[in-house]
Parts: structure tokens; C-alpha cells; sequence
């Protein structure tokens, strides 16, 4: 019994010391702010999609997803992780880089440039359109999205380094606000989606407020330094993200728009509360994760795996009530396996979506990349595999779910070998 309560004492005062450390107080300010800011921006989004799949219906609604789509997987090509890499560099060094800005907004430029080779010859070619199971007019607006929420992120990514979060809630508000009003007062795809194009410019303009730029500042040896880490920081985009929005488009190529609309309702209603809690934790944690004192990192990542099947529990929780709830106001039917399935999914997506900020910013970039391309396979696998057994539906969920699975254990099985192991004490014996 007293060992017990000396172990129990003992936790205790670790959890305390770990709570009174400067950088878990910072956090904390910054999810107050980002907390409340982007959950109304993202209400806003919610009732942007929800207009379209009540009013607009579900086709319509399904083919909105798969411009979304195309403008994912253009836009992860075009930042190849910029985002990522100007968090990590700045944070890092703790203090204005005057040149990395210039020289992540040119080479966004350059990459969004030659994605736009491969479109053209895409868009001028009626078999590959066919192959894709998409349209000339959904892949013009795809690019035109993706190029604008490409200066939009990298934009975001500076204010982001710098904890200037007010200006990112700020841009957020006004990217979705516009959107909306759009699709409100138009009741039309294509003007909604000039209004999407507009919000995000006028964000991207909000963002750059105060941010060093000029042509003076361009360097080759400074876009030397940012290729490196940016390939390896984008792996989750270009290949997971992507990963993922394929599957709209391989769901579109097996059955029709409607299809892609109820599975989008089905994973928009069940992710729609996850997605913004994980952003924020992850704007909030990411760039104090990265400056945290070295000897600490193992500590925090032990509590942050202890709390592992809480965080997964909690995050499954609320996915399943959110996805009834939400897919009534969306007046799609539903499916319980599939919602199941997502909810599962959404539980290991918040603990990843955690746990990774910890390992990129422990030099794990590259193992964060492995884990990405091996939970991309097994995706893509099992998607394909299942797809005669359980329908195009139900088989991509399972394959999300799986990648999950895939990623997060590799990440676990990483940080124990290479970051906790050596800051293990050694026995005599050793």
C-alpha cells in the first residue's frame, strides 16, 4: 500500500513539474486563442457544406468534393511541406528570418507553375479526363483553388512560426465567411466556388501584413536550405493527404457524384468536430515542440503515449455522436457500419495527428515520411482489396482506419528506439 502511494506521489510531482514549465503555459494561451477563433471559423465552414448538400443536393454536393479533391492534391504537391519547414526553421532559431519568406512564397510559386503542365495535358486529353472519372470544368477549378490555398498556407505558415495567431484566426473568418455568403446568395457550384477563390485571397492578404518580402531578399543558397527539409516535412501532404483524396476520385470512377456525396457526408458529419481540435492542437503544439529543451522531449512523450487510448477513446467519442447528429441536418441516411468505421478512424486520427508534431520536431522528419508512405500503401491496399467484399464506401474506411494504424505504430516503435532509448540510464552491468 505505501509503495503505492509513493508511486502515485511520485507521478503526481512529475505532472506538476511538467505542467509549471514555460512552454505548456504558452500553449495553453495560444489554444485559448486559437480555440475560439477557428472554431467559429469553422462553423462557418460547416454551414457552407451543409447548405450545399440541403440545398444544393447531393450531387452537387458530390462533385464539390472532387474539385476539393483535386485542389488537395495539387495544392500538397505545390507547398511540398513550406509550411511545415518555415514553422520548424524560424521556431527553431527563435527570430525574424528576413529571406525565408521571399524564398518560400518563390518556390511555391515555381512548383504551382509546373504543376500546371501536367493539368494542361490532362485537360486537353478526353481519355485521361475519362481515366480520372473527372471533368474539364472540375479541373480547372481544382488548380485555380489549389494555387490560391498554396500562397494561402505558406502566407499562414510565417504567422504560424511567429505565434502571431491572431492574424491566422483572423484570415481563417474571412476565407470562410466569403465562401459562404457566396453560396448563400448565388444558390450556384460555380459562383460558390469564385467565392472560395476570393476568401482566399483576401486571407493570403491578411496574412502577409508586416511579413518581410522583396526581391532583395531572394537567394539560391537560401531555397537550397528549405528543398531538403520541406521534401521531407511534406511527405504527409504529397502522399497521405493525397492518399485519401484519391480515393474521392477512385469512389467517382466506380460509382457516380451522388455516391461521392453520401460518403462525403458521412466523413464530413464524422470529422467535422475533429479536424478543427486537431488543427489547433497542432498549430499550438508544433511550434513548441519544436523549441522545447531536448532533455524534456522523452518525458513528453511518454505522458503524450500514456494518454494515447484516452485521446483515441475521446476522439471516437465524439466523432460517432457529431456524425448522427450532423448527418440528419445533412438529410443523408444513415449507414452505421461506415460511420463506425469513420469514427474509429477519426479516434486514431487526433492521436497521430499529435504525436507526429512530436517526432518531426525530435529530427524525426524522415521517419515521419516512412510511416506516410507505408500507411499510404496499406491504404491504398486494403481500399482496393476490399472494395468487391464491402463496397467502394465502406472499403475506403477500413483503408483509412488501417493507414492510421500502419503510421502510428511505426512513430511509437521510432520514438522508442531513437529518442527515449538514449536517455534511458545505463546499469552497471552496461
Amino acid at each position: 500500500m505505501a509503495n503505492t502511494v509513493a508511486r502515485f506521489a511520485s507521478a503526481f510531482q512529475k505532472v506538476r513539474d511538467l505542467l509549471s514549465l514555460r512552454f505548456i503555459r504558452s500553449i495553453l494561451r495560444g489554444l485559448s486563442v486559437l480555440g475560439a477563433g477557428y472554431a467559429l471559423a469553422k462553423i462557418i465552414s460547416l454551414a457552407e457544406e451543409l447548405f450545399i448538400g440541403r440545398y444544393l443536393g447531393v450531387q452537387v454536393y458530390g462533385t464539390y468534393l472532387i474539385i476539393l479533391a483535386i485542389a488537395t492534391i495539387l495544392n500538397s504537391v505545390m507547398t511540398l511541406g513550406l509550411p511545415k519547414a518555415v514553422v520548424k526553421i524560424v521556431a527553431e532559431r527563435n527570430e525574424r528570418i528576413a529571406d525565408v519568406p521571399t524564398n518560400a512564397f518563390f518556390m511555391a510559386f515555381f512548383l504551382s507553375i509546373a504543376m500546371s503542365v501536367p493539368v494542361i495535358v490532362i485537360g486537353y486529353s478526353n481519355s485521361l479526363l475519362t481515366l480520372l472519372g473527372i471533368t474539364q470544368y472540375e479541373l480547372i477549378f481544382g488548380y485555380i483553388i489549389a494555387f490560391l490555398l498554396t500562397l494561402y498556407t505558406v502566407a499562414q505558415s510565417f504567422k504560424l512560426a511567429l505565434y502571431k495567431i491572431r492574424f491566422v484566426v483572423v484570415a481563417d473568418i474571412i476565407y470562410w465567411s466569403v465562401a459562404l455568403i457566396f453560396f448563400v446568395l448565388f444558390r450556384n457550384l460555380s459562383l460558390g466556388l469564385v467565392g472560395i477563390c476570393i476568401g482566399s485571397l483576401l486571407g493570403s492578404l491578411v496574412l502577409i501584413q508586416r511579413v518581410p518580402l522583396g526581391l532583395t531578399r531572394f537567394s539560391i543558397p537560401g531555397i537550397k536550405s528549405l528543398v531538403p527539409l520541406s521534401v521531407y516535412l511534406g511527405a504527409d501532404s504529397v502522399l497521405g493527404v493525397s492518399a485519401q483524396q484519391i480515393s474521392i476520385l477512385y469512389l467517382n470512377v466506380i460509382a457516380t457524384a451522388y455516391a461521392v456525396g453520401v460518403f462525403g457526408a458521412h466523413y464530413r458529419s464524422s470529422i467535422f468536430l475533429i479536424v478543427p481540435l486537431v488543427t489547433v492542437l497542432s498549430m499550438a503544439l508544433y511550434p513548441r515542440f519544436c523549441s522545447i529543451d531536448r532533455e524534456l522531449r522523452p518525458g513528453v512523450g511518454r505522458y503524450l503515449a500514456y494518454f494515447g487510448i484516452p485521446i483515441c477513446f475521446a476522439g471516437f467519442l465524439l466523432s460517432y455522436v457529431s456524425g448522427i447528429f450532423f448527418l440528419q441536418i445533412f438529410r443523408v441516411a444513415l449507414i452505421p457500419s461506415l460511420l463506425l468505421v469513420l469514427a474509429v478512424y477519426s479516434g486514431l486520427f487526433v492521436f497521430n495527428r499529435i504525436w507526429d508534431k512530436l517526432v518531426t520536431a525530435c529530427e524525426g522528419a524522415k521517419m515521419v515520411g516512412w510511416g506516410i508512405v507505408f500507411g499510404t500503401f496499406a491504404f491504398l491496399s486494403v481500399m482496393v482489396v476490399l472494395t468487391p467484399f464491402l463496397g467502394g464506401m465502406l472499403a475506403i474506411a477500413t483503408g483509412m482506419v488501417s493507414s492510421e494504424i500502419v503510421y502510428g505504430v511505426l512513430l511509437l516503435s521510432w520514438f522508442k528506439l531513437r529518442v527515449t532509448r538514449k536517455r534511458e540510464p545505463k546499469t552497471i552491468s552496461e
